[in-house]
């Protein structure tokens, strides 16, 4: 059966860096404005900023200008905060996505968009409280042309797999505002290494437009399909 023009029509490509217009800070609600609205098929290329103070990555050394104004604006800007800890971009509105749909999203490629990330424990947070009764928190060099992080003295590891550890919709306007730390009915924080290029994670859709969400503490630039 021929295809018509318009469904041979490529989609068309977006692309959001995180800026303080386009953030929400460690919540998902159906009360945050779209950040952009985009049609079901089109492309999103996401780009986030490290969940680690600018002024902590130029004190490990790191050049002034690996730190983007937009980077280090978020961290000056947005004082609306919490309950969560992660910087979520968005979030974006899908045209004709209703309560009871569910949002496809294709992971059509990860990449690394940044030169360092981090490692840290908090007291009384993490999988072993007991062992680290302290803080502690090691920024790590990324080589994004080998893709591999130099964790500490001779050693380094492979990051050739990245992939966004937060990505969610939001939820009924009846839950209010919903941290980001735990994943829930609006999927959030779910951490699964697998979900990377070529991947695809299907949610339920609560409100009109779904107003999907993306974040990643070791920020990658990411390319989805939103359907």
């Amino acid at each position: 059966m021929a295809r018509s023009e318009a469904q041979i029509q490529p989609h068309n490509i977006y692309e959001i860096k995180a800026n303080p217009t386009n953030v929400h800070w460690g919540y998902f609600s159906a009360a945050v404005k779209p950040a952009l609205t985009v049609d079901s098929g089109d492309v999103v290329i996401i780009e986030d900023v490290p969940r680690l103070d600018p002024s902590e990555a130029e004190r490990a050394g790191f050049a002034a200008s690996e730190i983007p104004e937009d980077y280090r604006a978020i961290y000056r800007e947005v004082k609306d905060r919490g309950p969560g800890p992660h910087i979520m971009v968005g979030p974006v509105y899908v045209n004709g996505a209703e309560p009871g749909d569910v949002l496809e999203v294709q992971i059509l490629e990860v990449e690394l968009a940044y030169s360092y990330g981090y490692n840290r424990q908090r007291p009384s947070t993490g999988a072993l409280p007991d062992d680290f009764t302290r803080f502690w928190q090691r920024v790590i060099p990324i080589d994004r042309h080998k893709k591999t992080a130099s964790v500490a003295k001779g050693v380094v590891v492979p990051v050739n797999k990245p992939f966004f550890g937060t990505m969610g919709v939001a939820p009924h306007p009846s839950m209010g505002r919903v941290s980001t730390a735990p994943p829930g009915v609006h999927t959030g924080n779910i951490d699964i290494k697998d979900l990377g290029t070529g991947t695809a994670l299907y949610m339920p859709i609560h409100v009109r437009g779904g107003l999907f969400s993306a974040e990643t503490v070791t920020p990658p630039k990411a390319t989805v399909k939103l359907i």
